[in-house]
């Protein structure tokens, strides 16, 4: 595999890192993407202060006009239609200026799984909302008893007439203080096995019932909350899929949340700042390497753990790549069509026929070796 960009790729680098140069608002620059900062554009979006709005809404207009508030919808949805290796690039980027994500868990999970799942009208009500950055949505998937084990959930969802009334608690909804809208998994049968009666509700969060508790964590920041349902009817028709599948509805959700590629970017910043650092005078008069020579170790062990994490997901990116998907054996339709042509998702059934294999480089392992060298020996002489 080829690790550097082509020259297509290299120009659409290039513009992005065009547009972070000359319209990243300046409280954005250079964010250290923590828990906190990770949902600056969020926050500022919902905020009192006029100034944050305006920053909200100027870095809003500058990816919207060029469908990069959404860079991997499709184009006839209002996004950007962006390769997997040109979202690689551009996550990248944007990670690597220590640009805050835009558009929240709307563009990024819930807008692909509709576009992939939701009735036309189900897409005309949300998708336009949250590609203006208008609606923001938010996850309440977790429960008290039921973290790990999801399918343990117990929120309730009794049907009446053309409503569901729900009841239940929901923990650690991320965001929640400032979403519009949340997406919620509910037990509509409750007799079913236990991943077969989960039904998947979209939920306007002013609805009456719902009341969102901040958990305060232990940098008392809040990202957190707990949330409760108390008699809420929330309308059938804002049920994605049919009831009780949707179980289903939310795996494939989660194969759009996990992708990482930012965290990995970061992870990659943070460790070849601190050994910079560490070769510093300032930095050898405060490190403890001297006299805890095993940390030296550690560096090395984080920066070939988060270089194999970034390689394996350019890896992922390539194989998902028209021309730059290399199978064991051949794909099946839809899998060609539904992944390796355009990169979304494709359930395991529908491709029970291809295994992808993408092998790490020789050249990629021997540059960890000696990248690893150098943090815990120092250069050669």
């Amino acid at each position: 595999m080829d690790w550097n960009d082509n020259a297509e790729q290299a120009a659409f680098r290039e513009q992005v890192r065009e547009v972070l140069r000359t319209q990243l608002p300046e409280p954005y620059r250079d964010l250290v993407l923590l828990t906190s900062n990770n949902n600056r554009w969020d926050e500022d979006r919902a905020s009192d202060d006029p100034a944050r709005r305006a920053d909200a809404e100027a870095w809003t207009g500058a990816l919207s006009a060029r469908g990069w508030f959404a860079p991997q919808w499709p184009k006839e949805y209002g996004g950007g239609g962006l390769s997997p290796m040109e979202m690689f690039i551009f996550k990248e980027e944007m990670a690597r200026a220590g640009a805050p994500p835009v558009g929240g868990q709307g563009t990024r999970q819930l807008g692909p799984t509709l576009i992939l799942h939701g009735t036309e009208e189900q897409k005309a009500e949300h998708l336009g909302g949250i590609l203006s950055g208008r609606v923001n949505f938010r996850q309440g998937y977790s429960e008290p008893g039921a973290g790990s084990d999801l399918a343990s959930l117990q929120t309730s969802a009794v049907r009446d007439g053309d409503d569901y009334i729900v009841n239940g608690q929901k923990i650690w909804t991320s965001g929640a203080h400032y979403a519009d809208w949340l997406y919620v998994l509910v037990r509509t049968d409750p007799s079913a096995p236990k991943h077969r009666g989960i039904s998947f509700l979209l939920v306007d969060i002013k609805t009456p019932g719902i009341t969102v508790r901040p958990l305060i964590n232990a940098c008392y920041d809040h990202e957190f909350n707990e949330t409760f349902f108390e008699d809420v009817r929330i309308p059938v028709k804002n049920r994605i899929g049919e009831e009780n599948r949707g179980w289903y509805i939310a795996a494939t959700l989660l194969d759009f949340e996990r992708s990482n590629v930012d965290g990995s970017v970061v992870c990659r910043k943070t460790i070849n700042e601190l050994a910079a650092f560490v070769r510093t005078d300032e930095g050898r008069a405060k490190s403890t390497l001297d006299v805890q020579p095993s940390l030296r170790g550690e560096i090395a062990r984080n920066y070939i753990e988060t270089e194999v994490l970034t390689t394996s997901l350019s890896a992922s990116s390539a194989c998902r790549t028209p021309g730059r998907c290399r199978t064991t054996r051949r794909p099946s339709p839809s899998c060609s069509t539904r992944s390796c042509s355009n990169g979304w998702p494709v359930p395991a059934r529908a491709c029970s026929g291809s295994t992808r294999t993408c092998g790490t480089p020789r050249t990629s392992a021997l540059r960890w070796v000696r990248a690893s060298r150098a943090v815990m020996c120092g250069p050669r002489r």
